[in-house]
């Protein structure tokens, strides 16, 4: 299971809005947790950066058992602000965070991070308006894409084979992961209920994205591990 997310783009307030209920949902809070003794911030008011310290902090507050809840949440926001040597020192927690905890960052664009800590967390994009900018043919990929999500491993893997276009190159196969990869966007996830599932659903994309970009491996190979490892129905209504 993914523990470690990232939430982007829209403005400040709502990236900041979009974590406080990605960790109410973690906790299983109905009302505000920024008392919650299992919840951490980051505080940001009046500071242009994050340093070690701070992420040392952090890592003290995550190491400390649940007192409340049975996990953590641990939140970074606007994490740009954190330099370079935070980020490195960051690492190791956002791959494997202790016990069960969860930590959450928001960031304008990823580009502001390094790669290594955008390739550790789930991403959670709040642009509103990229779907209008879709062609038609962008919108039956995804189309496709949630409605095999909500069907069964046969169904996956006939599509594979009835699609074989897609996939006939890795420029082609690239364009395709990069389009499906926007169906998880800010709307998408407000009108499902099972979080966490679908942000790992997105973690495992965006790491088949990432392999089929930097290796040799089979574009097809790649889509088909994705769809086998992604629970059946996921998203069956």
């Amino acid at each position: 299971m993914m523990h470690s997310f990232l939430i982007y783009g829209g403005t400040q307030d709502s990236r900041l809005d979009a974590a406080l209920n990605l960790a109410q949902n973690i906790l299983n809070r109905n009302s505000s947790i920024e008392s919650e003794p299992d919840f951490f911030k980051l505080e940001i008011e009046n500071k242009t950066s994050f340093g070690i310290e701070e992420i040392r902090q952090l890592q003290r507050e995550l190491n400390q058992k649940p007192f409340n809840s049975k996990a953590k949440v641990a939140l970074i926001p606007e994490s740009s602000r954190l330099t370079p040597e935070a980020q490195n020192a960051l690492l190791k927690t956002l791959e494997e965070p202790p016990g069960r905890s969860y930590i959450i960052l928001t960031a304008k664009d990823p580009s502001l991070l390094l790669p290594t800590v955008v390739s550790r967390c789930a991403p959670i994009s709040l642009a509103s308006s990229f779907y209008k900018e879709l062609t038609s043919q962008e919108k039956k990929l995804i189309n496709d894409l949630s409605q095999l999500l909500s069907q069964g491993y046969r169904k996956r893997l006939d599509y594979l084979e009835e699609n074989r276009e897609l996939f006939s190159d890795r420029e082609a196969a690239l364009v395709l992961l990069d389009t499906w990869l926007k169906l998880f966007s800010k709307d998408f996830f407000l009108k499902e209920s099972s979080h966490l599932n679908l942000l790992e659903t997105a973690w495992k994309l965006l790491k088949v994205r990432s392999t089929c970009a930097q290796t040799t491996a089979s574009p097809r190979n790649l889509v088909e591990i994705f769809f086998l490892g992604v629970p059946e129905n996921i998203l069956e209504k």
